[in-house]
């Protein structure tokens, strides 16, 4: 069983987080305890969330955002892959350029274009992508609701098999922050503008195609991050 502990103290508050990864015949699960002390008060909840709840009605504005700041700069990360399973990443240039050297990566994506019945597009069938074409194929063929190609799980284990060169919006599924979907939204932003710029100077008219295919996509997901349902 993984797990990981944390103490946040902030004027006269004390937060203990215990984070611990379960396993069930579904899979694994992640299990919170939250002890809160304030002022001699001692209170345990069953989630972050409810954390946020209780400081929010009974600390002072100045003391939570003090709180969310040392809490956002935790690693409480468990890897239960959660996130992986609620979708994709999108992935900006620079993740394009490291992952354009992996070739688990090349083929993955080969193969959801051949899925795709797009192999007759000559450039999208070789061994070898460039960092460009590989930033609009996955920002435009990878599914952001569905589960990302990359995830291994099993009743007792979750395993990202790119872990070490994950896209930097991988980093950004902090499920604890309530930062967390500001920096999705700038990210989101700076791909859309990236993807801009691909589509007007794509060397193919397919690739064109597909760098707006991607852009409708990531702008609708900046639309949805701003809570517009």
């Amino acid at each position: 069983m993984t797990c990981k502990k944390a103490t946040i103290r902030v004027e006269g508050a004390q937060i203990d987080i215990i984070r611990k990864l379960r396993t069930s015949n579904v899979g694994p699960y992640v299990e919170d305890t939250v002890i809160v002390q304030i002022n001699g008060k001692k209170k345990t909840l069953h989630s972050i969330s409810l954390l946020f709840e209780y400081v929010e009605r009974i600390l002072s504005r100045r003391i939570v955002r003090e709180i969310y700041r040392v809490l956002d700069r935790l690693d409480l990360c468990i890897r239960c892959g959660y996130c992986c399973t609620t979708g994709a990443p999108p992935i900006s240039m620079s993740d394009a350029e490291r992952l354009a050297t992996c070739p688990r990566v090349v083929n993955t994506v080969l193969d959801i274009v051949r899925d795709r019945e797009l192999a007759d597009i000559t450039f999208m069938v070789r061994e070898h992508i460039d960092p460009e074409t590989l930033f609009v194929l996955w920002n435009a063929l990878l599914d952001f609701l569905r589960p990302c190609p990359f995830l291994e799980i099993s009743n007792s284990n979750t395993q990202c098999t790119i872990y070490e060169i994950k896209p930097e919006f991988c980093t950004l599924f902090k499920c604890w922050s309530p930062y967390t979907e500001h920096r999705r939204r700038l990210t989101f932003t700076t791909i859309l503008r990236q993807l801009e710029r691909s589509r007007a100077h794509a060397w193919d008219s397919n690739l064109r195609r597909l760098a707006q295919l991607a852009e409708e996509k990531t702008r609708m997901f900046l639309y949805l991050s701003q809570g517009n349902v």
